[in-house]
């Protein structure tokens, strides 16, 4: 899962990726309200933190969200879970 230190990195990628999504909607992403509420639970449960990572992860250096759509197209990159 996308690891943020601390909630100014957190606000960071809502300013930078969500609040461009028409995903989100009165002031709340629900990728993002999924990654707060289980963050903690996360550690030590496989599939939580691979749902989580499903939905923000890291490709290279660069925090990405494949659920993130601005012009009304569902990224490519996205894939079932098998």
């Amino acid at each position: 899962m996308a690891y943020f230190s601390n909630a100014t990195e957190g606000e960071i990628f809502v300013n930078s990726h969500c609040i461009h999504c028409i995903n989100y909607k009165d002031g709340m992403c629900p990728v993002w309200c999924v990654h707060v509420t289980f963050n903690a639970e996360q550690r030590g449960n496989v599939s939580l933190r691979d749902a989580l990572n499903y939905l923000i992860h890291r490709k290279g250096k660069l925090l990405v969200c494949d659920m993130e759509v601005s012009d009304g197209s569902i990224r490519s990159s996205i894939q079932c879970l098998s």
